[in-house]
């Protein structure tokens, strides 16, 4: 535990200025200093910093704070990190005290610099190995590219447990660290890497918390990362994040690779908003560090069938979340180690071509499902249609009125009536043209049954609320365009969230739920109007069938309304699209 005293200190030698200013463009706006706003998207400069109080305040989401919890909140870290990523960049020395006044026991503080001493011993061993040094070599890596990511090598396990033992690093510690394992047959412990070279592991503030090692022999286990343990889990760790996050913040794109090697090349190249899974596909624990407002993630994957297989299923892990993502896939088996072992310019530039050539998220993961089947085939063409409802189903709304027609006619190669999509002439097709009961009569059954057309329901309107909580911008278009009945058996939050109960239970379980998306709030008000139109033909079709002519009336007069309502917010975010 940090002391008290001692995060007092680190507060009185750090500027907010300098810390924020780190991260965005800061101006001088009188006593104060402006930008626009790193935790949400707006044109208008509403984040303001003052430098007299040291505190940071955003009129528009309403975001404050101090040094501490700006970082908090940019990097995705705990408090505790937060503080260490500050004291480690100004050089301020942090004091730790032991809650229960006991010795203090042998644990974060004092166990990770094992691991930095493990690691330049790792170091020096690779300038006295000449196979090792020459496989970096030959793969165009050069000296200081080779210190920055104090890569190293692991001789033979008995010159590794020797050396634990010089530096009186006993073998529990060395077991907890994941640099030794026990072998229970003959009672002794090995060093897990051994003939390796080493790739340290960062936190995202910069320690060393775990190694990754390439075997340079035919060992069947050509990469290996080090175990599970209370520092790393490689399902949360994106390798080189600690490096590439200051490029990601300054670029608002993160590009993701699948190893040490790509991302290194890539860094070297001079392209560093890059990061790497670590042996792992991506996991919704990831998400903290991918789910930024505003950040574009790129899935740079090889382009056989397991760079595929990765591309989709990340992409089916951060679409839902409401993440903007492209496919690249790197052609003819190469990936970009490969291209870029010459280091010339021309094959630097052709990475750069590859990486900006992307394909939408949406619709790579739409043709990976049609190519699974024979679409000359009725009935696979039908299993093809249900399964990409399916997965339609799991983004929002507007995403589901965005891909569902493209989906039908240009991958499926079918004629689709859809009920709200606005097509490229921005003009609105919907039941509303034309007869009513005769789009019933002849569409009842699909209108029931259709995977593509029927799944909107719970996810949206939490969606919906959700994000009114933690945008103002997106409760006034909640207030102006929709009534409570539009939320069904969430009328109650709707009603919290319009009185503004900030203490209500309900508010904060939604705002605290990671599997319901929140809208930026550029798209929430197409987003909610697509969803109320939706609610509205739900509607009329009920009240055709009982005969409620009230309702008729209502419904008639609200759907051409919201329509055009739908056809100008559409619009809008076309022209901000292309200013």
């Amino acid at each position: 535990m940090i002391k008290k005293e001692s995060i007092e200190n680190l507060k009185e030698n750090i500027d907010i200025v300098d810390v924020v200013g780190s991260y965005i463009e800061l101006r001088k706006n009188g006593g104060s200093f402006k930008a626009r706003c790193p935790f949400h998207d707006e044109k208008t400069p509403s984040f303001v910093v003052n430098q007299n109080k040291q505190f940071f305040h955003c009129f528009g989401c309403g975001k404050s704070g101090n040094s501490i919890s700006f970082v908090m909140e940019y990097e995705g870290l705990s408090f505790r990190e937060s503080v260490e990523e500050l004291a480690d960049r100004f050089s301020v020395e942090l004091e730790y005290e032991n809650s229960t006044g006991e010795k203090k026991r042998v644990d974060e503080e004092n166990l990770l610099p094992f691991m930095q001493r493990v690691s330049e011993w790792f170091e020096s061993n690779l300038q006295k190995n000449g196979d090792a040094l020459q496989y970096l070599y030959g793969r165009g890596f050069d000296k200081e590219t080779i210190s920055k990511f104090q890569i190293g090598y692991a001789p033979s396990s008995y010159e590794s447990l020797n050396f634990f033992q010089q530096e009186n690093i006993s073998l529990k510690v060395a077991e907890e660290l994941g640099l030794v394992a026990k072998d229970s047959e003959r009672n002794s412990y090995y060093a897990r890497f051994s003939n390796r070279v080493i790739f340290p592991i960062f936190s995202q503030n910069g320690k060393i918390i775990a190694f990754g090692g390439r075997t340079l022999s035919n060992h069947p286990a050509k990469y290996i990362n080090s175990p599970a343990t209370r520092y790393f889990n490689k399902s949360k760790v994106l390798y080189g994040y600690n490096f590439a996050k200051e490029q990601i913040f300054r670029e608002k794109k993160i590009i993701v690779v699948e190893g040490y090697l790509d991302l290194i090349a890539l860094h070297q190249a001079g392209i560093k908003n890059v990061v790497a899974t670590l042996g792992t596909a991506l996991t919704e624990e990831h998400l903290p560090l991918l789910k930024r407002d505003g950040l574009d993630v790129v899935l740079a994957f090889d382009g056989d069938k397991a760079g595929i297989d990765a591309g989709r299923k990340a992409s089916e892990i951060l679409l839902p979340n409401s993440i903007d993502i492209s496919v690249v896939l790197f052609p003819d088996g190469k990936d970009p180690a490969d291209l870029l072992k010459s280091r010339n310019s021309s094959n630097i530039d052709e990475v750069k071509e590859i990486l900006s050539k992307g394909v939408n998220g949406v619709k790579f993961v739409i043709h990976q499902i049609a190519n699974k089947f024979n679409l000359e085939n009725p009935m696979q063409k039908e299993r093809a249609g249900k399964e990409i409802g399916t997965f339609l189903s799991t983004l929002s709304s507007l995403l589901q009125d965005e891909y569902r027609l493209y989906s039908a006619v240009e991958v499926l190669g079918s004629s689709v009536e859809n009920r709200f999509i606005v097509s490229p002439d921005k003009k609105m097709t919907s039941i509303s043209q034309g007869n009513p009961l005769k789009y019933i009569a002849e569409h009842k059954h699909r209108y029931k049954e259709n995977p593509v057309d029927n799944i909107i329901a719970e996810k949206t309107r939490l969606s919906l609320l959700k994000s009114a909580i933690e945008y103002r911008e997106c409760l006034t278009v909640l207030k102006s365009e929709i009534e409570e009945r539009y939320f069904k058996n969430f009328g109650h939050i709707y009603r919290d969230i319009l009185q503004e109960k900030i203490d209500s239970p309900e508010l904060l379980k939604l705002s605290l739920r990671e599997d319901i998306p929140t809208l930026k709030p550029s798209n929430f008000k197409l987003e909610l109007l697509t969803y109320k139109l939706y609610i509205l033909l739900e509607k009329r079709v009920e009240a055709i069938e009982t005969k409620n002519f009230t309702e008729i009336r209502f419904v008639n007069m609200e759907i051409p309304r919201t329509e055009r309502e739908i056809i100008k917010a559409k619009k809008f975010k076309i022209e901000e699209t292309t200013i």
